[in-house]
């Protein structure tokens, strides 16, 4: 298991990195940062440590 949480965008992420690894996860399926998204991932931060996987497009520049 990967220490780090990893942030992905969406569902498709998510099934991408589950099938690769074992790994806690964060999404914001596709909106922006829905409320408390932010939050999460400063919290998780501090914690664990995080991994951000994004797109080169505009969801994933947002």
């Amino acid at each position: 298991m990967i220490k780090e949480i990893i942030v992905v965008e969406g569902r498709d992420d998510v099934t991408a990195v589950k099938r690769a690894l074992d790994a806690e996860l964060i999404t914001n399926w596709w909106v922006g940062f829905p409320k408390g998204t932010m939050e999460r991932i400063k919290s998780a931060q501090e914690r664990r440590g995080v991994i951000i996987f994004t797109d080169p497009d505009f969801a994933g520049k947002k």
